[in-house]
């Protein structure tokens, strides 16, 4: 259970075959996860490196966002916005941002 759930159960829309159902059951479900640890990340946090060689955490929001999309146009078939659209406005948007944008996407699909 979480904090937060982005979308709840109810709004898990009924797949057309019911032998899908557990596939946009998951897809809620990971989706809630990834919005929690998402909301648990403080703005100013969003540049820390954990490691050097590693790439911050405001990057890894994006790249989470942009590979997703490009997962589900490309391997799965669905309407996605362009790229451009995805990420936050401004040089250093805060968490709610990423997270908005986020479950907008995921919700629409």
């Amino acid at each position: 259970h979480y904090d937060f759930v982005a979308i709840p159960d109810a709004d898990i829309p009924r797949a057309a075959e019911p032998v899908f159902q557990h596939l946009l059951t998951t897809y809620a479900s990971e989706a809630n996860k990834t919005a929690s640890v998402w909301r648990a990340v403080p703005d100013g946090l969003l540049d820390f490196r954990p490691h050097p060689k590693a790439n911050p955490v405001r990057t890894i929001l994006a790249h989470q966002l942009l590979s997703e999309r490009r997962f589900f146009a490309q391997f799965v078939g669905t309407a996605e916005p362009p790229p451009e659209q995805l990420l936050p406005p401004g040089d250093s948007p805060p968490v709610t941002a990423y997270l908005d944008k986020y479950v907008w996407l995921c919700r629409r699909r």
